[in-house]
């Protein structure tokens, strides 16, 4: 029995393993090519004897055979000119912010969504979901006009093409969809479905091209075997491609294996736009698959907006990437669910497709992949990686959408904007003028790009209330002016009626001693006997805690606690003693450091420092050979630390236990 290599669903490193699609018994199943009416001839007799034909594509000049007695394989083989291929080459589905990273969303501002363009996706199907207009669909896979998603990798895509949901988004809200399904809820599925499934969007339900029913654009996230250059002789790419000469835009996945010089069937279609795969924000170390056995992998060990991802296919006939990883979409029965990979990526460029077809529908899928290509970002990488860039969706609408001539086409109604046209591309750009440019009405100025009114122009505006101080407007009506209020020096000689928030009646004649709030201490004249107001502290307590809501004067502490007027405790600060239940925070005055000397632990270790009342004793950091071993170091990130773990219980106690400890413990050396 012949074993087919599986189609894989890859999902944020994460491989789900569907059944293996074996042939049954000693039957295979074909994609065979032909060139001529004789050899068709030939093999429709060779399948009089066994087999069945499932398509006949007379367009492609192709037919696929299933069930054939695996005998006769080698009798249609040896006809002159024909092509065979297994029809198994199946072997993986290639798999928020993404929208406003490609600035889709701007060309929303301009009304343009999409709207009565067909974006067909093949794939496991669509929906269903109340976020997604499909119009027609078809289950290739079961033979059935229901193309409901059993698996939740086509919503998915088709959610990152045209989803309506108020926070997730699709690239073009306002198209529609048609459903192709090729793959099973397993994630497997035949070359032969997705053939016929990609001609059936590009003809459309009636089976004829050009009349209206068919697909705009054909998103295909779907891979089937491996090239380094253009594979248009293979099943999947000679559909894709015919599909592109009956004026249907088509765009594939490159694929997620990791390679730097192949990408998957049907992206290598010489007629269809490949896409690779990029981050569309920083999601921290990811690391991902990069085959269905997972055999080897990649790792990113830092991510951010535009990375292109390691899982990421690229060669020479790579076209662009966009958003892959990790993308919020929907899932069937009205579900979301995060997804990566470059299926992700190939309905973003689906979406704009549609967006630009909107605008101007005469284009052909030529102009569509060249303007993508051309109003792609760089992102500095090689071109296998990034081919021409990452998608910007504003800037293919605005080249299609007539462009600009001349910098009046570019007016953005902003003052404070440049208007600025390539006449090259197209393609219009609005930077800020100068800030501190004069917009909008007097006094006005330009700060990066927004016409604002200065936060002060004149030092009046910085009046604070307060007689005592100087209000000065510094850099006075530009993007940078900031008001200052400043109060007079402290003057223990010279009366100015102002007392500052930095000065005391030590410093300051018109400041008073008592009452200040500031208890001075008793070298000032200022103890909890002579200012009680300001040294008395810790007298707080209410009567309604006390025993009965009584104040009696009395503390019973079995009954009643510091809450209770009667037991809350009295600190006399200014008496230059730390003494009781006072601390820093009660007695400043007594309690907290004046000098560096205040706060010697007596570790040489430590750096002692006072910092405003409150001593500080900071160990050095670790790492460094200086005879010092901190709290937070060990022998792992500091060479002064003693490695004690050949100590009795792992500790350096100082003492040698001959019994229990030898040489290797640092007390025993």
């Amino acid at each position: 029995m012949r074993k087919y290599i599986p189609l894989i669903l890859v999902i944020t490193g994460l491989l789900l393993v569907p059944n293996l699609i074996s042939a049954e018994g000693d039957k295979v199943n074909l994609i065979v090519g032909y060139d001529n009416a004789i050899q068709k001839a030939n093999i429709n007799a060779i399948m009089k004897i066994g087999g069945n034909i499932k398509y006949d594509w007379t367009e492609l000049n192709m037919v696929a055979i299933r069930d054939l007695p695996k005998g006769l394989q080698k009798n249609i083989e040896n006809i002159p000119g024909v092509r065979v291929f297994e029809d198994n080459l199946v072997y993986a589905l290639a798999l928020d912010e993404s929208a406003a990273l490609i600035n889709s969303d701007d060309v929303w501002a301009q009304g343009v969504t999409g709207n009565g363009i067909r974006v067909c996706v093949v794939d496991t199907g669509v929906g269903p979901h109340s976020d997604l207009n499909v119009v027609a669909e078809y289950d290739f896979y079961n033979n059935d006009n229901d193309a409901s998603d059993d698996h939740g990798h086509g919503t998915h895509c088709a959610g990152i093409v045209a989803s309506a949901h108020n926070t997730y988004k699709g690239n073009a809200p306002g198209a529609d969809i048609m459903a192709a399904k090729t793959i099973n809820s397993q994630g497997s599925g035949y070359e032969s479905d997705t053939v016929d499934g990609i001609l059936w969007c590009a003809k459309g339900p009636d089976g004829v091209y050009g009349t209206g029913d068919e697909a705009d654009v054909i998103t295909i996230s779907l891979g089937f075997s491996l090239h380094s250059g253009t594979c248009d002789s293979q099943p999947a790419a000679n559909a894709a491609n015919t599909a592109v000469a009956n004026g249907v835009f088509v765009v594939a996945a490159s694929g997620n294996d990791c390679s730097e010089t192949q990408i998957g069937n049907p992206a290598c279609g010489s007629g269809v736009m490949s896409v690779g795969a990029v981050y569309d924000d920083n999601v921290g170390s990811k690391s991902w698959c990069c085959n269905w056995m997972c055999s080897s992998y990649c790792t990113d060990s830092t991510t951010n907006a535009d990375k292109i991802v390691c899982f990421s296919n690229g060669n020479s006939q790579l076209d662009v990437v966009a958003p892959g990883s990790v993308i919020t979409s929907l899932a069937p029965n009205n579900g979301i669910d995060d997804m990566s990979g470059t299926s992700m990526s190939t309905p973003h460029v689906a979406g704009i497709a549609a967006l630009m077809l909107e605008e101007n529908p005469a284009l052909t899928p030529y102009d569509i992949r060249m303007w993508i290509r051309n109003t792609s970002v760089d992102l500095g990488q090689p071109f296998n990686r990034q081919g021409y860039g990452r998608v910007d969706a504003y800037a293919a609408w605005q080249a299609v959408s007539g462009g600009c001539t001349s910098n009046e086409d570019c007016y953005d109604g902003n003052e404070c904007t440049e208007d600025i046209c390539n006449t090259e591309t197209g393609e219009c750009s609005n930077p800020p003028v100068a800030d501190n440019t004069p917009c909008g009405v007097e006094g006005n100025v330009c700060c990066s790009g927004t016409c604002t009114t200065p936060y002060c122009s004149i030092d009046i505006d910085c009046d604070d209330s307060e007689s005592c101080t100087t209000d000065i407007c510094y850099f006075a009506g530009t993007c940078t002016a900031y008001c200052e209020s400043t109060w007079a020096a402290c003057d223990l000689i010279v009366s100015d009626g102002c007392c500052g928030p930095a000065c005391d009646w030590i410093n300051d004649i018109d400041c008073p001693a008592c009452g200040d709030g500031y208890c001075a201490g008793s070298a000032n004249g200022e103890d909890c006997n002579t200012c009680p107001a300001d040294c008395i502290s810790g007298q707080g307590g209410t009567c309604d805690a006390c025993f009965k809501g009584v104040c009696d004067g009395s503390c019973h502490p079995r009954k009643e606690g510091p809450d209770c007027a009667d037991c809350a405790p009295s600190y006399c600060c200014g008496d230059g003693t730390c003494e009781g239940a006072e601390d820093v925070n009660y007695c400043f005055v007594d309690c907290g450091c004046t000098s560096d000397a205040d706060c010697n632990d007596g570790e040489s270790c430590t750096t002692d420092v006072c910092n405003a009342g409150v001593c500080e004793n900071t160990w050095p950091s670790c790492g460094i050979s200086d005879g010092c071993c901190g709290p937070t170091c060990d022998p792992g990130n500091d060479p002064d630390c003693p490695d004690c773990s050949a100590c009795f219980k792992g500790v350096c106690d100082g003492s040698c236990h001959p019994r229990k400890e030898g040489l290797d413990c640092p007390d025993c050396q």
